[in-house]
């Protein structure tokens, strides 16, 4: 196993639960996205790659992560909430189609802990991310762009006494968008 230590940071990790109300009839998988609850959420922070495995098709990241709640989807509690989190993220992220020096796709799977804070009680609440993103090298750096779900799992009194539109029994999915530069052995992303 090759190790190397490669940092990063998280620029613009975008966090959105849903997109804005979706118009005319673009299938069933844009109604399922559209239907996911909770605030929207722009999240900045550094990453961390803290080991690079199989000839580095797959890599081990830790990343730090600030949010802070941007839209409120239509639940009129979350702006008297103001929501804010900081998360712990370790993915697993993957090459599954594509070599080095050419155009990647690529996955990132793992588990994030959040504490998120506001005019609530704070609590801590764990998630899982499952992202696919184009990986594209470019004279000595690379874009990143990419997409997927946040699964979190709230407690029962998660935001407690305001309704800022999340699922507390069981699983909520949270749609997460992602763009980044990366530069050598540092990235930009998002």
């Amino acid at each position: 196993m090759k190790r190397q230590i490669t940092v990063t940071i998280l620029l613009a990790l975008t966090t959105l639960s849903a997109p804005s109300e979706v118009h005319g009839q673009w299938g069933a998988v844009l109604d399922w996205i559209n239907g996911l609850s909770g605030p929207r959420l722009v999240r900045v922070g550094p990453e961390l790659a803290v080991a690079h495995l199989d000839e580095d098709r797959n890599r081990v990241n830790l990343a730090a992560l600030f949010a802070v709640a941007v839209d409120d989807r239509g639940n009129p509690d979350t702006d008297a909430a103001d929501i804010s989190a900081f998360g712990i993220q370790a993915t697993l992220e993957s090459t599954l189609i594509g070599e080095a020096g050419a155009p990647e796709l690529r996955s990132r799977l793992g588990f994030e802990l959040h504490r998120f804070a506001g005019e609530f009680d704070s609590f801590w609440a764990p998630s899982f991310p499952l992202l696919v993103s184009l990986y594209v090298p470019l004279d000595g750096w690379a874009l990143k762009v990419g997409t997927g779900f946040n699964v979190f799992s709230f407690p029962d009194d998660a935001f407690s006494p305001y309704d800022v539109g999340v699922e507390t029994s069981g699983f909520d999915a949270g749609w997460t968008v992602q763009v980044g530069v990366e530069l050598g052995d540092f990235a930009l992303i998002d």
